[in-house]
């Protein structure tokens, strides 16, 4: 095989690739930042102060601002309402004893009290005359509870008790400028505009003169602005000429200014002083913010810079506090705020910025590799980077053309170093041994004529065997090289599909040895487990059938632990091997991983593992199983990673890379956010409307006495039924991350986990006792497992309420006992009445029949006469079947009767008559009167059957009598001489009939559609057609009734042609079988249990006497019917009849 050497002298390369001094952004000191973007009001910040619930409160120059992590709300001054804040620009806020907030102002003071939302504003001539038309600059807090203020008068303080503000000093050529009252030894300390120090007894007014910070100035360019104690007992006093410390008990002044070389911050204007918790010393100035290290008495100076993100957002600090939390806030005079959190983890990010200098060559950066002095070597899109970790100095080695000394690619994927210690190379253009001593550069390029050539240009995997010399070699689908320098030979290993013992696939992506001497080999279609002693291969796949495969055969990288675990991080996932089943324990999204696709793998401290994924780092406890999330906003380079680029150095620093450079960290460096965060409710809405809280309401339901975040017990009514609640964790590190869990006890079992949504809604909750619970976890994922709670009561309408139930049960019981004897003497008037309709219905069913057999004589009569016998014949058999159904109803009543208990009711009452003198002591003492009393309440029982019996036996016998009568109108209109002919209009008819039939088509859910054409008159009986149609009407109304009641449709149709009228009923029910269809209009023929047999018989001959026809059509079972009217035209008939007068020939 060919190999070109090439060999270039330091300066020469030095040329080439050029040495500069590093970039990185400084973690040491990151912020985070608030800004208008984020819903400031005013980006120049005066005042920050935080109330007791935990809430952060800004005071700009454009109104007050109160920030929850979720959100902020402001308040500025409205003139049309009087409990708005009267002035919008702040100059400093306080949070008193009795947790109102104090807002200093040009009008004065105004007090913000939270738990009524409600703004009290002191600038009113009359009741304050000290506080009206002054400037409240500065306040502090007395042990007592009083307020002291800094105003343009002078030094005000505002008595607690009196509820009066008082005038103590009041200014004159000496200004007093600024105030600290010791909260050690409550002394108080003064600052005036000639850089004097004084102490005040506040009880005698008395001031004294501590020291004078530098007599050699003069007096109106100095100024005392800030003053605050140390922990060791020493002040800070902030000046317009430098900051000072004044070490009290030796009465000693050291001085630091911008024009000192030892004593040296950043700017001699100090605007503010922070003493942390943890002793630290924050000092702000008009140029850059100072950080003292103790040791070496220094500052390290902090200022904006434009191309460092997480730096200050500007330089000119105007305020500084820390929160009940430990972060810091630092306040700017434009841009906003800064916020400095312990718990920002220290990720330290490299990338290349355009126009920069000293940094990454490209941001896509593949591998690591540290050398043997401790230098990080690092393959990019853009060539190998050289870096120093301690210098920060990055130098770039990349591909010249024409210059075959230097690299074959700048596409570098792979990095390895030999025993010898030179950096192998895996390009997309070869293979590459870089000596790192000569700078010289090999190159190892397929050639096809060559067997002992590299199989491929484009190498993935790399991997240098240490023990035997041998160098590895993953190919892009060509398979695995391995290169013996010691022979200069290639051995090659291909894919097959006849052996099981071969590789998979020739794409390969990562190499990894096993501490039994295995290499580990993953491809883009499984992992192989290759044996050197056998030379053979053993394949892991992913098999659905099998849990413990390996989760997915797209392997991305490898990790050997050193326990000796073998982690593979994989398309679906990051699994581990288990030699003594040889399968895979998984890990996926749903035990906590940020995303399915694990990218690299690095080992941190024992028990513990780095994964870069698609969507961040995670931080994986082994012991307890458990994963921490990362993201861009904890600062990494970007959510995504890439494939094996990862190391982690012999100072345990942990390399990690992406597509927008590459990251480094310590695990120690990783503070995690232990604070459980505070919750409270910000909002509470009812049908969506926020509720304010309102004292004055008298309806306490839905009523906030005090605002929802003060509130512990909320009542509603059951109107107001759709509700909802909005809540806060107040973790301000990264609180996008803030997570929440809500639940309504007694209504719900489990909690709803919603991410990072802050809100619950809830409607239709039935009435009852609830208590509504939130907890939250902070940005690390710390619970809040205690959470907040707030009882809430629906109260229901007033006929579900304890009262209404009394009442009502004591009325029922009233009536009971109320109604007993009235229901003694009503069932005595009841059986009598009963025994009198028995015989009233007797009697004229006796008339009736008398009847009926007069009629039956008639009717035979007649039909003989008429030549109708058959009819007749029907209508007696009719008749005859009707009266025994009589005969049974009347003879049931009688049997009835026959058995009632009204014999022993007439038995009960005497025995009560016998005892009517003592009836009190019969019903109480008599066994007798007991039984009696139960017996009565049975009683009613019995009679009410009778009555039931009876009653439903009478209206038997009336339906009956009705069909009776029914039959006989029907039949005595055959015997009757003529018919009542007119003309008519079948428009009217049907309007009619529809009308009569309105309220049985709505009842019914019938939908009627009416499909009617012009047509002429037609000649016949009102009545009859009337008839016809009703009956048309009620049978397709019965055949619908198995129709759902939204497919229950009849259509009436009307049309016309030359000589005839035609009139059609359809329906779309149950339809008509064939063979009924010939004998449905015989007299006597049914198909209706109960039914007789005349409808449409009646209706057929009411057709014929008026010189029409009906006629019947379906088209079988469940297709419906159609019924069709059919009349000569009634112009025709009369053309006709003159046609026939005419000729001599009368038509009939």
């Amino acid at each position: 095989m060919q190999q070109i050497q090439i060999t270039i002298s330091l300066i020469f390369f030095i040329l080439l690739a050029g040495i500069r001094p590093g970039w990185c952004q400084n973690e040491e000191y990151r912020f985070d930042h608030l800004t208008l973007r984020d819903g400031l009001s005013q980006s120049t910040i005066f005042a920050i102060t935080q109330d007791s619930k935990g809430f952060m409160w800004f005071g700009t120059a454009d109104g007050l601002n109160r920030y929850s992590g979720q959100s902020i709300k402001i308040f500025r001054n409205h003139p049309d309402d009087a409990n708005s804040l009267s002035e919008n620009y702040i100059h400093d806020l306080l949070i008193s004893a009795d947790g109102k907030l104090w807002i200093g102002h040009p009008d004065g003071v105004s007090i913000y009290e939270p738990h009524k939302q409600k703004f009290t504003n002191y600038s009113d001539e009359s009741a304050h005359q000290i506080i009206h038309g002054t400037e409240a600059y500065e306040f502090e807090n007395d042990a007592h509870g009083n307020i002291w203020m800094i105003t343009d008068e002078g030094i005000v303080q505002y008595q607690q008790r009196q509820e009066k503000f008082v005038l103590q000093i009041k200014h004159s050529n000496r200004v007093f400028t600024t105030f600290y009252i010791d909260d050690t030894d409550h002394t108080f300390w003064l600052g005036t505009n000639r850089g004097e120090l004084f102490t005040l007894d506040p009880s005698t007014k008395k001031l004294t003169l501590v020291t004078q910070l530098d007599s050699n100035v003069e007096s109106s360019e100095y100024q005392i602005g800030v003053i605050k104690r140390d922990i060791d007992g020493s002040l800070w006093v902030g000046t317009s000429m430098g900051l000072y410390h004044y070490y009290i008990d030796k009465d000693h002044l050291q001085h630091f200014a911008s024009d000192k070389e030892k004593n040296k911050i950043s700017y001699n204007d100090v605007t503010d002083i922070l003493v942390t918790s943890k002793g630290e010393v924050w000092v702000g100035t008009e140029s850059g913010l100072n950080v003292y290290n103790r040791e070496e008495n220094t500052f390290k100076v902090l200022k904006h810079n434009p191309s460092i993100p997480y730096s200050l957002i500007g330089s000119r600090i105007t305020k500084l506090f820390e929160s009940k939390d430990g972060n810091i806030w630092v306040g700017n005079w434009t841009g906003g705020i800064n916020l400095y959190s312990r718990h920002f983890k220290a990720f330290d990010h490299y990338r290349n910025e355009e126009g920069g200098s000293n940094e990454l060559s490209e941001n896509n950066v593949w591998d690591f590799w540290e050398d043997s002095t401790g230098d990080i070597w690092i393959g990019t899109n853009l060539g190998v980077n050289h870096f120093n970790p301690i210098t920060k100095n990055f130098t770039h080695y990349l591909h010249r053309p024409g210059q075959p000394q230097s690299i074959s690619s700048n596409l570098v994927f792979r990095m390895d170093g030999d025993e010898r210690g030179n950096l192998w190379l895996a390009t997309s253009k070869g293979l590459n041994r870089f000596n790192i001593e000569s700078q010289t550069a090999t190159h190892f390029q397929h050639n096809p004529n060559d067997p002992n050539s590299v199989s491929s240009n484009r190498i993935y995997g790399l991997y240098a065997d240490k023990k035997s010399g041998k160098i590895w070699i993953g190919t892009a689908g060509e398979g695995l090289d391995i290169y013996d320098p010691q022979t200069d030979t290639f051995e090659h290993h291909y894919p097959s599909s006849q052996s099981q013992d071969s590789l998979t696939t020739g794409s390969i992506y990562v190499i990894k040895k096993d501490e039994q001497g295995y290499f580990w080999i993953g491809t883009s279609n499984g992992l192989n487990r290759y044996n050197p002693r056998t030379k053979t291969f053993k394949r892991f796949l992913f098999d659905p059938a099998d849990s413990l495969s390996i989760s997915s055969n797209s392997i991305n990288s490898l990790l050997v632990d050193s326990h000796g675990r073998i982690w593979v991080g994989t398309s679906y996932g990051l699994n581990r091997y288990q030699p003594d089943t040889g399968g895979f324990v998984h890990y996926t999204v749903e035990d906590g991983l940020p995303n399915n696709t694990v990218y690299s793998i690095e080992e941190g401290k024992d028990g513990e593992l780095f994964i870069g994924t698609r969507n961040g780092l995670s931080w994986f406890n082994l012991d307890q199983e458990k994963f921490r999330n990362f993201t861009v906003s904890d600062g990494l380079q970007s959510n995504e990673f890439n494939l094996e680029a990862s190391l982690k150095s012999s100072t345990g620093k942990i390399y990690f890379g992406g597509i927008k450079g590459f990251n480094v960290f310590h695990s120690n460096g990783l503070n995690i956010n232990t604070n459980d965060p505070d919750i409270v409710l910000t909002d509470f809405k009812v049908f969506n409307k926020s509720i304010e809280p309102n004292a004055d309401r008298d309806d306490p339901t839905g009523k906030l006495k005090t605002s929802i975040s003060y509130t512990d017990s909320l009542i509603l009514n059951y109107e107001q039924n759709v509700f909802s609640f909005e809540f806060a964790a107040l973790n301000y590190v990264l609180p996008e991350k803030n997570r929440y869990a809500y639940m309504m006890e007694n209504f719900e079992e489990n909690w709803n986990y919603v991410g990072s949504r802050n809100f619950a809604t809830y409607t239709n909750l039935p009435p009852g006792e609830y208590t509504f619970r939130v907890k939250a976890a902070n940005n690390d994922g710390v619970w809040n497992e205690e959470g907040l709670s707030l009882a809430l009561t629906i109260t229901p309408p007033f006929w579900q309420t304890s009262w209404f139930y009394l009442i009502s049960f004591l009325f029922l019981a009233g009536m009971v006992v109320g109604g007993y004897q009235w229901r003694v003497r009503s069932i005595r008037k009841l059986n009598q009445r009963l025994e009198r309709l028995v015989r009233e219905r007797t009697e004229e069913l006796r008339e009736t029949l008398k009847e009926l057999k007069s009629t039956r004589n008639e009717l035979v009569e007649k039909a003989h006469k008429a030549g109708m016998a058959d009819i007749a014949t029907g209508v007696l058999h009719n008749v005859g079947n009707i009266l025994n159904s009589l005969n049974t109803s009347a003879n049931l009543m009688y049997e009835t009767l026959g058995k009632t208990k009204l014999q022993s009711f007439y038995k009960a009452n005497k025995l009560l008559r016998e005892n009517r003198p003592t009836f009190k002591s019969f019903f109480v003492e008599d066994p007798r009167g007991e039984k009696l009393l139960d017996y009565y309440l049975k009683l009613e029982e019995s009679l009410k059957k009778e009555q039931d019996a009876l009653t439903k036996q009478n209206k038997r016998l009336l339906r009956k009598v009705d069909l009776i009568n029914d039959v006989i109108s029907a039949q005595q209109s055959y015997a009757s001489s003529g018919a009542m002919n007119e003309t008519l209009s079948l428009q009217e008819v049907i309007k009619d009939t529809l009308t009569l039939q309105a309220g049985s088509v709505e009842r019914h859910s019938i939908n009627i559609n009416k499909e009617l054409e012009p047509t002429g008159q037609v000649t016949g009986d009102k009545s009859k057609l009337v008839h016809i149609l009703v009956n048309l009407l009620k049978n397709a109304k019965e055949a619908l009734e198995g129709n759902k009641p939204d497919n229950r449709n009849i259509t009436i149709r009307l049309r016309q042609d030359e000589d005839t009228i035609y009139m059609s009923v359809c329906d779309n029910g149950g339809g008509i079988e064939q063979k009924v269809l010939n004998k449905i209009f015989s007299h006597g023929y049914t198909t209706k249990s109960g039914g007789h047999g005349f409808g449409l018989h009646s209706c057929a001959n009411y057709m014929t006497e008026m010189g029409g026809k009906l006629t019947v059509n379906s088209p079988g079972l469940g297709k419906g019917a159609t019924f069709t009217l059919m009349f000569p035209r009634a112009d025709k008939v009369t053309e006709q009849a003159e046609v026939g007068k005419i000729n001599g020939k009368p038509k009939v």
